[in-house]
């Protein structure tokens, strides 16, 4: 019997190791990653119930104030949506971005707020900032300038003014949203990506260096030709999932059926038209009996 030889049996133990080791890895990192979303959903959803304690015990735990969710939906997005007027100017107290941070549609909190008729959290979003101002100069005859060293600028307002101005927002240099290809960091697919080695943040392919976002299409569903006719706008999404007749091109027994109905229409039409000729010659006739 063939005996493996030790050189072969410690490649194999290395190996082994090896594997193992990376797929810990993996799955902790998975694990952290869904650890960090579900903090932020439950921000998102103590922001919308008008939770100011669980709000005030996540934002303590460090959960980032301006976490967005598949929907790029912050905190202040759901408050302002519900109407929580209090949990606004929480937010806003500890430096929570809205100006410029819109959702998918376009929409900032403002937008929201405007949409859903609560006046009163428009009006804490214009006058926060005025109104902090107005505190910090009514408490101080002349108000001392400070040095912000991440914006490298200097201002005279409140620290949480100057905290939620744009400026300082802009310096903060975020890293980049990760982009989910259409998939959020929950589903499936986007699980068996990152087991197969793919980072979020970097393109497809085995170098990184693919496209960052899905390659836009455009859905074909008649039978013209390529080219024929005005070109459509390419998208990303065509349909909604679990759509199976979005892609189905009209069936030939429809058509039939459209044209047996124009031709049966046709002559329904011309048996009217020859009934009524009748009846006027019988009318006519009529009279000379």
């Amino acid at each position: 019997m063939d005996q493996t030889s030790p050189a072969v049996e410690r490649w194999i133990g290395t190996e082994s190791e090896g594997i193992q080791r990376r797929e810990t890895t993996a799955r902790e990192t998975s694990n952290s990653e869904r650890s960090v979303e579900l903090q932020g959903l439950r921000l998102l959803r103590c922001a919308h119930e008008g939770d100011l304690s669980g709000l005030t015990e996540l934002l303590s735990k460090g959960v980032d104030i301006n976490f967005q969710d598949s929907f790029f939906w912050t905190a202040m997005m759901c408050a302002s949506w519900s109407g929580q007027r209090a949990v606004v100017r929480l937010l806003l107290q500890h430096g929570a971005a809205w100006v410029g941070v819109v959702d998918m549609q376009g929409r900032d909190a403002k937008d929201l707020a405007l949409e859903a008729g609560h006046n009163e959290v428009l009006e804490e979003l214009e006058s926060y900032g005025r109104s902090a101002q107005r505190d910090t100069q009514s408490h101080s005859s002349a108000s001392q300038t400070q040095w912000c060293d991440v914006c490298c600028s200097k201002y005279s307002s409140s620290l949480s003014s100057h905290l939620s101005s744009t400026l300082h927002q802009f310096n903060l240099r975020r890293p980049p949203a990760t982009p989910f290809y259409c998939l959020p960091p929950s589903s499936n697919s986007y699980k068996m990506m990152v087991r197969c080695g793919w980072k979020p943040g970097t393109g497809l392919g085995p170098e990184g260096e693919g496209p960052q976002q899905p390659v836009p299409t455009v859905l074909k569903r008649d039978q013209k030709g390529l080219g024929y006719g005005q070109m459509k706008r390419a998208k990303v999404t065509h349909f909604r999932a679990r759509d199976r007749d979005a892609v189905k091109p009209p069936s030939k027994d429809k058509e039939e059926r459209e044209g047996k109905g124009k031709g049966k229409r046709k002559e329904e039409n011309k048996r009217k038209e020859q009934k009524d000729k009748n009846w006027e010659r019988d009318f006519r006739a009529s009279f000379y009996l």
